[in-house]
């Protein structure tokens, strides 16, 4: 039998003591204490996937990721902690090996359509904007959810947050009262980041404007930070009108942790959607050799990283 669950050490010893720097390692934790992170947003999560022992010798694999999801990679041992009843282990004990893999998550998606005036009048670019649109909701899985939003001055949500995706797709052809008017990017990539609070899937946010950007309230700064609190990534699709701005693009990527696309609107679509879907996971293993454990022993492994830190902890089998 075999369970994971986590637990903090604050109680045992002052938090500067679990950081990488450190050259003694914290007192083994104690059960009983509570976890702050409950109460609060997770930055790191820890989890031990699986242990092996034989004879002295564990093996265990690891994963670590942030708040959305994505694996922290090219940890290194000092990043590690591990304790069992019988002994505490720093870095300088531990062996670690890595390994990657991909895995496939459902999504919850609010797109957003610019319909401001720098691209509705172009009848060729809004084209390419919608049939990238129902490219990236036609590759939605049924266990997948989306919302569609259309923008310029205003900002219309057409669909709500459903999973039914011919609603979604039915959505696309339904009128924006009005088009051609100014630009409120910021506000409408803010108004979809809020459509998936509460969302159980990974959130995402999918854009398809030029970046021209001047009719918001919102500034850059507040877009982001609002999608980083909800762990929303936002993937945004470049079209290139007159107006083109891909430095906004790209901040807005690299701020939320999503992506920017310079290639063809729909194949950009198809890209977007694998990102959005797909987590690349990367496995520690950490070995180490531990006197008297045995099936039934419990072991812990914290990690340190940037100084945030988590616990998890295992029976072995």
């Amino acid at each position: 039998m075999a369970w994971n669950s986590r637990f903090t050490v604050l109680g045992t010893f002052a938090l500067g003591a679990l950081l990488v720097a450190c050259l003694d390692p914290p007192t083994a934790p104690q059960s009983g204490f509570s976890d702050p992170t409950d109460t609060q947003t997770r930055a790191i999560d820890v989890t031990i996937r699986s242990a092996r022992l034989s004879g002295d010798r564990v093996e265990l694999d690891v994963a670590v990721v942030n708040q959305d999801g994505t694996s922290i990679a090219r940890l290194q041992p000092g990043n590690f902690f591990l304790y069992a009843a019988t002994a505490n282990l720093s870095s300088g004990e531990i062996s670690l090996a890595t390994s990657q893999s991909s895995e496939r998550l459902h999504v919850s998606a609010a797109v957003v359509l610019d319909y401001s005036e720098s691209i509705y009048p172009d009848v060729n670019l809004r084209g390419e904007m919608e049939a990238a649109a129902a490219a990236f909701i036609g590759l939605m899985g049924t266990a997948d959810r989306g919302a569609l939003l259309k923008f310029s001055e205003d900002i219309e949500l057409l669909q709500a947050m459903t999973g039914s995706l011919d609603s979604v797709s039915a959505a696309l052809s339904l009128p924006f009262k009005h088009p051609n008017l100014r630009s409120r990017l910021s506000d409408a990539i803010l108004a979809g980041t809020g459509y998936l609070q509460g969302e159980a899937n990974r959130r995402a946010v999918v854009v398809l404007s030029d970046g021209g950007e001047n009719y918001s309230n919102a500034t850059e700064t507040a877009v982001i930070a609002a999608a980083r609190q909800l762990g929303v990534a936002v993937y945004l699709i470049g079209l290139r009108s007159a107006d083109f701005d891909e430095g906004y693009l790209q901040r807005i990527a690299a701020g939320t942790g999503g992506s920017y696309y310079t290639q063809a609107a729909v194949d950009a679509a198809a890209e977007a959607y694998r990102d959005a879907s797909t987590i690349e996971l990367v496995t520690y293993k950490l070995v180490a050799t531990v006197a008297a454990l045995d099936s039934g022993s419990e072991i812990a492994v914290t990690v340190s990283y940037n100084g945030l830190f988590d616990t998890a902890r295992y029976i072995l089998p």
